[in-house]
């Protein structure tokens, strides 16, 4: 190449990358310029005439040898993450690709990132890695699949997920030893690594189990043996070692790639849960690619039903125990009124529909408090927000915009936070909430007790409302310790002054006791079922209908009335009624 030629081809190459190189069939450095002193540690010069090898994490020796593999055709290299080792021992990741010509192989590497550490055969990892393999744990594998699929999507290209089963691969590892051990677990995940999308698409599963994201139209026909041979050699001869996988195209839904993150992610939760070797190659291309297609549609059907507002909504009365009036509704999604909507709420919440859930749900009871804004006594309602849509910023931007104009009605309106998906950050979730309580709103935290996470929401979040799980309440006549825990839940309660409500109260003994301990409110069959009503008055009509003979029965006595006295704080909770004075003359104040 004449010199100006010459000039010409290093400059487009600098245009997209920090450091040349020319690697021969050896690993050898014929070539480098660019910044080989900040990557490598060395001038150029230097490098020159050493290997490349020399130069790149263990981790990373697999994929480097597939990458720059000399004996492959001449052509364009895909390109991967290579963590190069820099002579003040950081590592310092770089994106490298390239062309082949004629057994030589030219290189551009791209910085990342800089990771400090000492000169080491391991990797420093985050808590997105497995430290022993250097690839994604789960968590990273499920944080950063929609980046991959969206980056797929993008370049036009499908994608595909193979799924590996090396069976007792912890026994043999832990057999050979800690450092043997560690060296055929790197060479693994540098093998997984080079298969995957840009070489970081690669994850341990658990210790057997790895799965990789890759580009549906690039074949990985050789990936059990290439395992096999990096195992085989050094596996113990009483250790019977199985390697098998199976591959899997990802539909795309709807063009979101987040969405189709979720629901696959979504489907291999639930064939896990109910699979016995959900890794095994039959049950992959089998039973798993039947279920992903099934959960795609129910998912697409969903998103269709909810797009076009085909819900129904439910209201249950929650009552003051202390005189049985109806304090406020809540409001409950419907989707068939002879099934459970356990399930589909499941499948919003594991696809990030819930988001469109519940805004049409809030939108629907908007509707319905404006219908009753003239009403002299307008009569609450509590609309069901997931901990997913309080942590999406659109939700919380929609939500917004939904209430902006309509301020009378914000006192109206109680916000219940649902706890069958995780908070993961709470600080962030108590400012959404405290500007919610600045507008007027009251919130409540649902099912209190059923998940690990309760005491620290309860830590973090400033609510007004406390929903006891109704598991308790319905073990509590029968089991002492529930009954305990019950008592101590009532307690924090008091003494944070937050009100509590019992749900899934079904007789007057329930009622009773819980009053006793200090719940405030009550919901369940004693007082009313979900009633599906077109408005608020037909709803508190019905209700009210239903529950008058309960309500009206003489089981206030002066012992239960001491007792109230007892727990209750002065100006923070309904004074019980006046002597004479039939309960539903009684109305709490807070309604």
């Amino acid at each position: 190449m004449e010199k100006s030629g010459t000039k010409r081809w290093l400059a487009f190459a600098f245009a997209n990358a920090d450091l040349l190189l020319e690697i021969d069939p050896d690993l050898t450095i014929l070539f480098a310029a660019g910044a080989v002193s900040n990557l490598m540690g060395v001038a150029d010069g230097a490098a020159i005439g050493r290997r490349l090898d020399g130069f790149v994490a263990q981790f990373d020796m697999a994929g480097l040898t597939k990458l720059v593999d000399t004996r492959a055709d001449s052509g364009r290299i895909d390109p991967a993450i290579v963590r190069l080792v820099h002579q003040d021992g950081r590592l310092v990741p770089v994106r490298m690709t390239g062309y082949r010509i004629d057994r030589h192989v030219y290189l551009t590497c791209s910085a990342v990132v800089s990771a400090n550490g000492p000169p080491t055969d391991t990797v420093a990892v985050d808590g997105d890695h497995d430290t022993a393999t250097g690839i994604l744990n789960r968590a990273g594998f499920e944080a950063s699949l929609a980046q991959r699929l969206e980056a797929l999507q993008a370049d036009g290209r499908s994608s595909a997920m193979n799924l590996v089963t090396i069976d007792k691969l912890d026994q043999v590892t832990e057999t050979l030893g800690p450092k043997l051990g560690a060296r055929v677990l790197a060479e693994l995940g540098g093998t997984l690594r080079s298969a995957s999308v840009d070489g970081q698409s690669a994850a341990r599963i658990d210790p057997n189990r790895f799965a990789l994201l890759r580009d549906a139209d690039k074949t990985t026909a050789g990936l059990e043996k290439e395992i096999t041979d990096i195992v085989a050699p050094v596996c113990p001869d009483d250790i019977d070692l199985q390697v098998s996988s199976a591959s899997i195209r990802i539909p795309v839904f709807d063009t979101d790639s987040v969405k189709t993150k979720n629901i696959l992610l979504h489907a291999i939760n639930a064939f896990a849960e109910t699979t016995a070797n959900p890794f095994s190659r039959h049950a992959i291309t089998g039973e798993f690619r039947d279920l992903l297609g099934t959960v795609f549609q129910r998912a697409e059907a969903l998103s269709a039903r909810i797009a076009d507002g085909d819900v129904v909504v439910a209201l249950q009365p929650i009552v003051t125990l202390l005189d049985r009036s109806i304090h406020h509704f809540e409001a409950l999604v419907r989707f068939d009124t002879n099934r459970s909507p356990y399930e589909t709420i499941k499948l919003a919440e594991n696809t990030g529909l819930v988001c469109d859930l519940d805004l049409l749900m809030t939108g629907r009871v908007v509707d319905m408090l404006d219908a009753t804004a003239q009403s002299a006594t307008p009569v609450p309602v509590a609309v069901n927000i997931s901990a997913v849509s309080l942590e999406t910023d659109t939700f919380v931007a929609a939500l917004e915009t939904l209430l902006a104009d309509r301020a009378s009605l914000r006192p109206h309106l109680l916000i219940e936070i649902t706890e069958s998906m995780e908070i993961r950050d709470l600080d962030r979730a108590n400012a959404v909430l405290q500007h919610l309580r600045s507008q007027g709103h009251k919130i409540c935290l649902d099912d209190f007790g059923a998940g690990s996470s309760s005491f620290s929401y309860v830590n973090k979040l400033s609510i007004d409302y406390i929903k006891i799980d109704g598991s308790y309440i319905r073990d509590m006549i029968h089991r002492p310790r529930k009954e305990s825990i019950l008592r101590s839940m009532t307690s924090l309660c008091r003494d944070l002054r937050v009100s509590a409500i019992g749900e899934m109260i079904e007789n007057d003994e329930e009622a009773h006791t819980l009053l006793l301990m200090g719940v405030t409110h009550g919901q369940g069959y004693l007082f009313g079922r979900p009633m599906i009503s077109a408005s608020i008055p037909a709803a508190l009509g019905s209700a009210r209908r239903a529950d008058g003979e309960v309500a009206d029965r003489a089981w206030r006595t002066d012992e239960i009335r001491r007792a109230v006295e007892a727990w209750r704080t002065p100006g923070d909770r309904p004074a019980p009624p006046a002597a004479g004075v039939p309960p539903r003359a009684a109305a709490d104040p807070g309604a």
